[in-house]
């Protein structure tokens, strides 16, 4: 199923319940739409946060003092900030803080294997950076306080701490994807394939002073005709986007579903996401539609941008009302 909407999705993300889809824009504003009904999906809340655009979107479990909690990050590349929102943030998107980075982020991705900490892992020029930030960030009670707080304080006053390990990888890569509970990491860059690293253990200042040469990577595949847009990788399954328009899904690393969901003529594919459970797809494009689609489905996707027509403005019309 396509849904056609009046902005250029930049990023998404679905939560755990496969309930609600978010997405952010090239306008800095942050949406959530509910999903349950695939053929009519409803636009249920939206909240500007920047006048940047968001250009990745993740939810992650952080261990709190009554359990785990889901935390929304959000970052735009090129900044050197990334920003965290509470558990509340579904409804309220409340900031619970930020971290600061060393250099230009090119990429971050959350890593779900580690259950004792809420760890991101951040891809900068030549390192793959691992945050670990301790779990008392993530505590109803501090959340609460925060949420009364004015924007401008937190922003000022509630930068994260952190435990900060690095590992140097090769100088032309652009996107990461942590592989489920596992230790490894895919990365993919400007020769358009895809390349398998293990975790960052090294101390980053030390490595930082260290002159040595990148590290190869344990394994790398071939991947689309043209850049990697996007990607999102499991225990089993990595799935793909592309400026082509066409998202790949692998097992165990090997391509078994390719086909075209966006328009090659707006620069393809701008967030991607899966569901192994449900054997969902979802992706948003630069041609200003969703994509929700079973992977067993037929999938036929015109070349050209499929928002510009009469029949998909009146898709636009029947989404800002519901």
């Amino acid at each position: 199923m396509i849904h056609s909407v009046d902005y250029n999705p930049t990023s998404m993300e679905i939560d755990q319940n496969g309930e609600v889809l978010f997405t952010g824009s090239k306008d800095g504003v942050f949406r959530a739409y509910d999903i349950t009904n695939r053929s009519q999906i409803r636009l249920i809340n939206q909240v500007k946060f920047s006048n940047e655009a968001i250009e990745k979107i993740f939810i992650g479990l952080a261990p709190s003092g009554t359990g785990h909690v889901p935390i929304l990050t959000l970052f735009k590349k090129g900044s050197e900030r990334i920003f965290f929102a509470s558990a509340e943030a579904q409804k309220n998107f409340c900031f619970l803080g930020y971290i600061n980075t060393p250099f230009p982020i090119l990429d971050i991705c959350n890593n779900p294997g580690n259950s004792d900490v809420f760890e991101i892992l951040v891809l900068i020029k030549q390192m793959i950076l691992s945050y670990e930030i301790p779990k008392f960030h993530f505590d109803h009670k501090i959340a609460t306080e925060i949420k009364e707080k004015k924007e401008e304080d937190i922003f000022l006053n509630f930068e994260l701490q952190f435990i900060l390990k690095a590992r140097k990888c090769d100088s032309d890569l652009r996107l990461i994807f942590k592989q489920g509970k596992t230790e490894f990491i895919w990365l993919s860059g400007t020769d358009k394939y895809l390349r398998l690293y293990n975790l960052p253990i090294e101390d980053f200042e030390m490595l930082r002073d260290n002159k040595r040469s990148p590290e190869n990577p344990i394994d790398e595949i071939p991947g689309h005709d043209l850049d990697i847009t996007s990607g999102i990788c499991t225990d089993s399954h990595l799935v793909t986007g592309g400026n082509e328009g066409k998202i790949q899904i692998r097992k165990d690393r090997n391509l078994y579903r390719t086909f075209r969901s966006h328009s090659y003529l707006n620069n393809g594919i701008s967030a991607i996401y899966y569901s192994v459970l449900r054997k969902l797809v979802y992706s948003c494009g630069f041609d200003g539609s969703i994509f929700l689609f079973s992977e067993n489905e037929t999938v036929d996707v015109p070349v050209e941008p499929i928002n510009k027509g009469k029949k998909y403005k009146k898709n636009i019309k029947r989404i800002r009302k519901e």
